[in-house]
């Protein structure tokens, strides 16, 4: 009798990646836990919903971490200076969420390890160092944001600032040294309650529905990139990795994001930026992206074609462990786009750390 399981497909099916301790067992959630060979199919609305609580925290926390101290003031300074003709940007960062969080559901489901340890897998310990580094320094900067947001927020109530700094920072420390995940993640979702409060702002502030509507769809002035090229990495992703129009759209969406964070830095820095600076801005990345993308356009007309994709076996299809994969070679030209980026990042968060200091100070 013929033997059905073996074969390629067989062989690929097989192969998976290792996981480390934080993935194996049940997911235990904040909200509720899914047994780890609970597999069966969810009937009902109430089974999905439950189902749906188990796992919606740490995307629910994801969504709603930039509601911050920084981030509010910088949305104040934004509605002050320019009321709700911005409101259009909306609309450009919905496909920049989008491409991102599809790309980091599709490299965890498929590669069943953690980001930086990919990075640090498949770059080498510069990048993977570099990478942890930066997001460790705009960590601490964030931090540091979030408590000058509470001293002003304590004085604006009549509270002593150095409480309610301290009794911030205690609650920060005591969820972070709880020892488990979904003490913390329930600690967090209960912050993240702390922005229904925009739902009572809003109908306090009582914008014009008409106008606003207009704002959304008319502009009123006349990325993510290791998450980009690891699902162009065939050993990770295999026949889940990026195709030609996957990769066109996914890098028009990081084009709009740098060019977002530049227009957003200017604004922190310099609050009195007028619609022609930000518009000047805009064209001058919008520019530089159309050189990038007719360079890239003309290398892959006159370099060598790569071998199509084969999507057969993907529905089965996990990566192999991390170190049967050899590592990719980056040619010059990536190596120069990784480089320029991270040196944007350097320049702007030198930058902030100015106006912190400034803010700070009293300047």
């Amino acid at each position: 009798m013929t033997d059905l399981t073996t074969g390629p497909a067989a062989a690929r099916a097989s192969r998976s990646a290792v996981l480390d301790e934080a993935h194996l067992g049940d997911i235990q959630g904040a909200l509720g836990t899914i047994k780890q060979h609970d597999t069966g199919e969810r009937l009902g609305l109430t089974a999905k919903f439950k189902t749906l609580l188990a796992i919606a925290g740490p995307g629910l926390i994801v969504m709603v971490g930039d509601n911050d101290a920084g981030a509010f003031d910088t949305y104040g300074q934004a509605g002050q200076n320019y009321g709700t003709s911005l409101l259009w940007t909306l609309l450009l960062l919905v496909p920049v969420l989008y491409v991102n969080q599809e790309m980091v559901l599709r490299l965890g489901a498929v590669t069943g390890v953690g980001h930086a340890r990919l990075i640090l897998e498949r770059f080498g310990k510069f990048w993977g160092a570099f990478s942890v580094i930066d997001l460790f320094l705009l960590n601490a900067l964030t931090l540091v944001t979030e408590f000058i947001g509470i001293t002003l927020a304590a004085g604006y109530l009549g509270l002593p600032k150095a409480g309610a700094v301290l009794l911030a920072a205690a609650v920060i420390i005591a969820s972070a040294f709880t020892g488990s995940f979904r003490r913390f993640e329930r600690v967090a979702i209960a912050l993240c309650a702390g922005s229904l409060l925009l739902v009572p702002l809003y109908f306090m502030v009582h914008p014009k529905t008409s106008q606003m509507v207009h704002d959304f769809a008319v502009p009123a002035i006349p990325a993510s990139v290791f998450l980009l090229l690891l699902c162009n990495d065939r050993a990770v992703l295999g026949p889940w990795a990026n195709g030609p129009k996957t990769n066109a759209f996914t890098s028009a969406v990081v084009g709009v994001l740098v060019t977002l964070s530049v227009i957003l830095t200017a604004s922190v820095l310099f609050p009195g930026i007028s619609s022609t600076a930000i518009l000047d801005i805009m064209a001058g990345c919008g520019v530089i992206g159309i050189l990038a993308a007719g360079y890239s356009f003309t290398r892959r007309r006159t370099g060598t074609k790569e071998d199509p994709i084969d999507r057969t076996g993907r529905d089965n299809w996990r990566m192999p462990p991390l170190d049967t994969l050899a590592r990719p070679t980056m040619s010059t030209g990536r190596k120069i786009g990784m480089g320029a980026l991270r040196t944007y990042l350097l320049v702007a968060m030198v930058l902030v750390i100015i106006k912190i200091v400034q803010v700070a100070l009293g300047q």
